[in-house]
């Protein structure tokens, strides 16, 4: 019976133009472990699938890697410089809303000026802002010419909302830079994570300065920061609570 059970197996395999092994990976398939990638070749065709988590289950997930006489994907036998690391992910496609989609040559609801707000020229608008950042309900702007994070309790709706925090100044009126871990030097960039957390790329300091918590008020300090030493620039910065990457500019990097 193990014979015949095996024979079976075979000629299913060479069938569909594949190994058993190769039979036994599909969409959907349970798969041994994370992350591990494979890739099977049907009529022709050769499909790569990964082993990716979804729920509690490890499941085989892939589509066409490539077409007969196409290009060879990296990683798959074609000749590559540096070695190719699999990373696998989930997600979900937002559904489509009003909020989603933007025509083209629509016009901005409004626009926020800060009117009030001492700069470096005394003028009243923002200067060098670089980066916007929200969590949903607070929104934080980068004003790098004047060295600080505002930081909107909830999002402005009228253009001269004035911020209800300021970050790395002690006051809305301060503008001078500093290396302490409530003050920053030309900030670029910011993000707000999933669980509270917020990272700004304090970039003339060469660093990452971190808030554990998202802050309550004006000049709270970071709680740490991530120092990449002199020559690294961070301009922008990306992280989901966990994992943190930096683009070093002046190094040509991105640091993960």
């Amino acid at each position: 019976m193990k014979r015949i059970a095996l024979a079976v197996t075979v000629l299913v395999g060479l069938l569909v133009g594949g190994s058993p092994a190769q039979a036994a990976i599909r969409d959907g398939a349970k798969c041994p472990k994370a992350g591990q990638s494979r890739t099977v070749k049907v009529k022709n065709v050769s499909t790569k699938y990964i082993c990716v988590k979804e729920g509690k289950k490890l499941v085989w997930r892939g589509g066409p890697s490539s077409q007969p006489g196409g290009t060879q994907p990296v990683g798959q036998g074609g000749s590559t410089s540096s070695a190719v690391t699999e990373v696998s992910s989930s997600y979900a496609i937002l559904s489509e809303t009003p909020f989603t989609r933007i025509a083209n040559g629509t016009a901005p609801s409004g626009y926020l000026a800060a009117a009030g707000l001492a700069t470096t020229t005394g003028s009243t608008l923002f200067d060098h802002p670089s980066g916007l950042a929200s969590n949903g309900r607070n929104l934080v702007l980068v004003d790098r010419g004047n060295n600080r994070i505002l930081v909107w309790n909830t999002a402005p709706t009228t253009p001269t909302a004035l911020p209800d925090l300021v970050l790395c100044q002690s006051t809305m009126t301060s503008t001078a830079s500093g290396t302490s871990l409530a003050q920053c030097n030309w900030p670029s960039d910011a993000v707000v994570t999933p669980n509270g957390k917020l990272l700004v790329a304090d970039s003339d300091n060469h660093r990452i300065l971190v808030w554990n918590t998202f802050p309550s008020t004006s000049g709270q300090a970071a709680s740490f920061a991530i120092d990449f030493g002199a020559g690294a620039w961070p301009w922008g910065v990306w992280s989901d609570g966990t994992k943190v990457a930096a683009t070093l500019t002046e190094r040509g990097q991105i640091k993960i």
